[in-house]
C-alpha cells in the first residue's frame, strides 16, 4: 500500500495538469471567494422604509442601523420598489414603519410595522425578526411598566476576532474541493490508465495469474 502511494505521489507530481486541478484550483477558488467576502459581516441587504415622524420609530430605525448586521439599501423609499428588488433578488427583504406608528396618543396609529421577505431567505428573515421582536419585547415593558425579568445571560467572549461570512464558506469550499479530487479525480486517472493501456495489462497480469494460480501458491 505504501509503494503504491509512492508510486500515485509520483504520477501526480509528474502530471501538471492533475496537479493544478487538485491543488492550485482549489486554492485559487478559496483566494477569490476570501477576497470577495473575507471582509464581509453582514447577513444581507435589506431596505428599511421609515414612513413615521416618532420618537419609537426613530429608534427602532436606529437600532437597526446600528446593529451593522445588514446593508441598508437607501436608495429605496417606495414600498412597491421594495417588493420588486426582493423579486429580483436584489435585495433580502424589507421593513416598512408606516405613518404614525408609534404615536401612542392616537387611537388609529398603526401598532404594527409591515415586513416584506421572500421565504427563501431564511437566515435574513429569522435575524430582521429577532432584532425586531427584541426590540419591541423591551418598549412594551417600558410602556406597560413591567419589571424586567430577574434572570438572565451574562455573555464572555473567549476570542476577540469577529466571524465573517467567509469563515463559514470555507468549510463548503473544503467538502468541495474533496468531492472534486475523489470523483474527477479517479475519473481522469481511469482514463489516463486506459489511454497508457496499464488497465490491459492489469486484466492481462490477472487472468495469466488466475490461470496459473497452481504455478503461483504465493501471490495471495
Amino acid at each position: 500500500m505504501f509503494k503504491l502511494f509512492v508510486a500515485d505521489l509520483k504520477m501526480l507530481l509528474r502530471n501538471r495538469q492533475a496537479l493544478f486541478w487538485s491543488l492550485m484550483f482549489p486554492l485559487m477558488f478559496t483566494f477569490i471567494f476570501g477576497f470577495f467576502f473575507g471582509k464581509n459581516t453582514s447577513v444581507g441587504t435589506i431596505a428599511l422604509i421609515n414612513q413615521s415622524d416618532t420618537e419609537i420609530a426613530s429608534n427602532l430605525d436606529k437600532m437597526i442601523r446600528d446593529s451593522a448586521v445588514f446593508k441598508i439599501d437607501g436608495t429605496i423609499a417606495d414600498p412597491a420598489d421594495a417588493k420588486e428588488k426582493i423579486g429580483k433578488n436584489k435585495i433580502s427583504a424589507a421593513l416598512i414603519i408606516p405613518p404614525e406608528f408609534g404615536n401612542l396618543h392616537s387611537p388609529a396609529a398603526p401598532v404594527k410595522v409591515i415586513f416584506i421577505n421572500n421565504p427563501n431567505n431564511i437566515q435574513v428573515n429569522q435575524v430582521l425578526l429577532g432584532l425586531v421582536d427584541r426590540y419591541f419585547t423591551g418598549l412594551t415593558y417600558n410602556i406597560n411598566n413591567i419589571p424586567r425579568a430577574i434572570f438572565g445571560v451574562d455573555e464572555e467572549k473567549t476570542t476577540a476576532n469577529e466571524l465573517t461570512y467567509f469563515d463559514f464558506v470555507l468549510a463548503g469550499i473544503l467538502g468541495l474541493a474533496l468531492m472534486n479530487a475523489s470523483i474527477i479525480g479517479v475519473s481522469v486517472t481511469m482514463s489516463k490508465y486506459r489511454e497508457d493501456k496499464i488497465l490491459k495489462r492489469i486484466t492481462a497480469l490477472a487472468e495469466y495469474v488466475g490461470n496459473n494460480f497452481c504455478c503461483f501458491p504465493n501471490v495471495i
